[in-house]
């Protein structure tokens, strides 16, 4: 988080202009009179909501009657060259400050940055007279202080323009720009897991009971595709199951804890119990089999959503009684996809 102070004094003793624009942390109590920048950026993980901030304060409220606060708001992803997300503009609220807040919806591993122009803008003239056609407003400015636009001044410096001698001029425009100053802030959304991917999927025979088993070895993936490599591991558990396994009548052995998974893989290992009446077609159907990611707040995200037919012989995983090709993305909705 950053702020921006810019301080503006108008002397019209000596027709001259002072723009005095100076940089501080945010965090810095002391105000200078003038104009206080204010922006920052947050993620809410319980949302997903990434929301941006600015404002522009009027610190020296005898400023009030002749000076306008505006604030500016772009919220972009990436560097160079920057993909804008979301554009706000906020005008003063008839006190003392103008503000303005944007949501957006974050995507996993995204740098979010909130840039914020700060400006002020002089309501300074002298009067107005209306022209009959075509019924336009010209402002008079025997002062000049319009001279002062289009001068570049959009960085924190200091600005000396002389007006010119005493003269009629008129001017299109109410307001007139008094320049501005910028500031920005950025935050990171988590790598948050989304779904499964297939790294490996083989058949192997048990040599207890000639039993077949299924490995199938499984990727993290965020929305983007990418491995959800956690260091202290990525927190999962398979859903609740009382199928038991007409094998030996017991429910099978399934992670019902959220157990830390080093990496981003892991591998499920399916097999039926061995025939306790010689029944070689026994086993187990779960439809609704589901791995599901442990959240920080207790909460359960579903990422894949499979359909398990476990017989001694045979092993078919949502339809498929052979390898689900690598690479394949297994969702929550149940769709078992080629990647994008």
């Amino acid at each position: 988080m950053k702020s921006s102070i810019l301080f503006v004094v108008l002397t019209i003793t000596v027709c001259l202009l002072l723009l005095f624009a100076h940089n501080t942390k945010a965090q810095d109590t002391t105000r200078r009179p003038g104009i206080d920048g204010y922006t920052s950026i947050d993620y809410d993980p319980d949302t997903n909501i990434v929301t941006g901030y600015s404002e522009t304060i009027l610190t020296d409220y005898s400023l009030e009657s002749d000076y306008e606060p505006q604030v500016l708001l772009y919220i972009s992803t990436g560097s160079y060259p920057p993909q804008y997300v979301a554009y706000g503009r906020g005008y003063s609220d008839g006190y003392d400050g103008a503000s303005i807040t944007i949501d957006v919806s974050g995507d996993p591993s995204t740098t979010y940055t909130a840039s914020g122009t700060h400006r002020l803008r002089a309501t300074l003239y002298d009067d107005y007279a209306i022209n009959n056609y075509p019924y336009v407003y010209n402002y008079y400015d025997n002062y000049y202080f319009g001279s002062y636009e289009g001068q570049g001044i959009d960085v924190p410096w200091y600005y000396f323009f002389a007006s010119p001698f005493y003269s009629t001029i008129l001017r299109r425009n109410e307001y007139i720009s008094m320049g501005g100053t910028h500031d920005s802030a950025s935050v990171t959304t988590p790598n948050e897991a989304d779904h499964l991917q297939i790294v490996n999927d083989e058949f192997e025979t048990l040599p207890v009971c000639d039993r077949l088993q299924r490995n199938i070895t499984y990727r993290i993936v965020d929305i983007k595709g990418h491995g959800v490599f956690s260091v202290e591991g990525n927190f999962i558990r398979e859903s609740d199951s009382n199928v038991p396994d007409s094998c030996n009548g017991q429910i099978p052995k399934y992670n019902k804890e959220c157990g830390g998974f080093p990496g981003s893989t892991f591998t499920d290992h399916l097999n039926a119990a061995c025939p306790a009446n010689g029944d070689y077609d026994c086993g187990y159907d779960i439809p609704d089999e589901q791995w599901l990611s442990c959240r920080a707040n207790g909460t359960f995200v579903p990422l894949a959503t499979l359909d398990y037919n476990v017989r001694h012989a045979r092993i078919i995983v949502s339809g498929y009684s052979t390898p689900i090709p690598q690479g394949y993305m297994i969702r929550r909705n149940r769709s078992i996809l080629p990647p994008n």
